[in-house]
């Protein structure tokens, strides 16, 4: 290791906020956070919810909070490595009460700047979504189109973050091993880690080991184009070192990625939703215990919406979508244009698939 430790000496010596927006699109603010009234802005989010319908009968959860974190690097060989990032967040959770029915629905916005942060916009989508809940029924069990909203579409990329990490393939637990240049997707779909991108929240300057961050394509039209590495998973498999170090002072070295920002497509979500007679789209998955990563197949519960001719006819629950997700990002047949706001560190458009399997009430 003594050529690559070497090269961490003068691979990057950053003092101060981590500010891509000097460096290329813009991730972290430069600026301290400031205090936007934190006791005034929560109760706006309650106000505004309460107001919109008399529906709305309670919030029984909001929050809003922000927070700034430092990273720091040093070793002997004189890397000094710093960058700070500021999170900040408001959530509200609506309580819609309809005769003897109950529902809930969720609004969370996070932003790197406290200032941009509409609670009452927050509150009252939440309400609105609790609304949209009321009078939910089962899908009749059967194969589907299934639409991934934007919110659901990054909690399915996330699922698949593990298998790109060279440790994973030295250790046989990843899908892809051996598949370099193979096609493993439909050819709309690329998929980069990018620590750049604006679009999501885990951006770094440098990984743990103090190498300069970079973009690595991990899925380009279709097909698999690297794998994430660090300087030990770099060398030993003879693979592309990709600056995905991580670690904490009390964990081993290991690989992650940064942001997964699935590219836009041209779809437009009102034309996904008319892409068959009938289309469930999905709105939120509830856990994901029926996910086996080593094989990729999956059973998950979830809540979304029937559409019917390219119109809504009515909100669905307590039912499962079942498939393999390697088999779905071959059948990804169209990927919107648009991004939703993500909460995380998975950016991605709707993602309509093919067909799945879905498990409600019988015919």
């Amino acid at each position: 290791e003594g050529d690559l430790a070497d090269s961490l000496s003068s691979s990057i010596a950053v003092s101060g906020i981590f500010d891509p927006w000097k460096m290329r699109t813009g991730v972290f603010r430069s600026s301290a956070i400031s205090d936007p009234a934190p006791i005034e802005l929560a109760k706006k989010l309650e106000s505004s919810a309460l107001d919109a319908d008399t529906r709305i009968v309670n919030v029984p959860y909001g929050q809003y909070k922000d927070s700034s974190s430092s990273t720091w690097i040093a070793n002997t060989n004189g890397l000094r490595g710093h960058y700070r990032s500021n999170l900040s967040h408001v959530f509200a959770y609506s309580l819609a009460k309809q005769g003897e029915e109950s529902v809930m629905g969720l609004k969370l916005q996070v932003s790197r700047n406290p200032g941009e942060l509409d609670a009452s916009a927050v509150g009252k989508k939440s309400a609105e979504q609790a609304l949209e809940r009321l009078g939910a029924k089962r899908p009749t069990t059967g194969n589907y189109k299934i639409l991934f909203d934007s919110h659901t579409a990054q909690e399915l990329v996330g699922m698949i973050a593990g298998y790109f990490s060279a440790k994973a393939v030295d250790e046989k637990k990843s899908p892809f091993t051996g598949k370099i240049g193979v096609a493993v997707a439909n050819e709309k779909f690329t998929l980069l880690d990018d620590p750049f991108s604006d679009l999501a929240f885990g951006g770094r300057p440098f990984d743990s080991e103090g190498y300069p961050s970079k973009v690595t394509s991990l899925i380009e039209n279709g097909r698999l184009n690297s794998f994430l590495t660090n300087s030990v998973y770099a060398k030993k498999l003879n693979l592309p070192h990709t600056a995905s170090a991580d670690r904490s002072p009390s964990t081993d070295l290991d690989v992650s990625p940064s942001n997964l920002v699935v590219k836009a497509g041209i779809g437009e979500f009102s034309a996904m939703t008319n892409a068959a007679d009938k289309v469930i789209v999905i709105r939120m998955i509830l856990g994901k215990a029926g996910f086996r990563a080593n094989s990729g197949d999956f059973s998950l519960p979830a809540e979304g919406d029937l559409y019917v001719n390219g119109k809504r006819e009515c909100a669905l629950k307590d039912f499962l979508i079942s498939g393999n997700i390697l088999q779905v990002l071959k059948d990804i047949e169209e990927i919107a244009s648009t991004y939703e706001p993500s909460p995380g560190t998975v950016a991605s458009p709707a993602l309509l698939i093919r067909e799945l399997s879905v498990s409600g009430q019988s015919a």
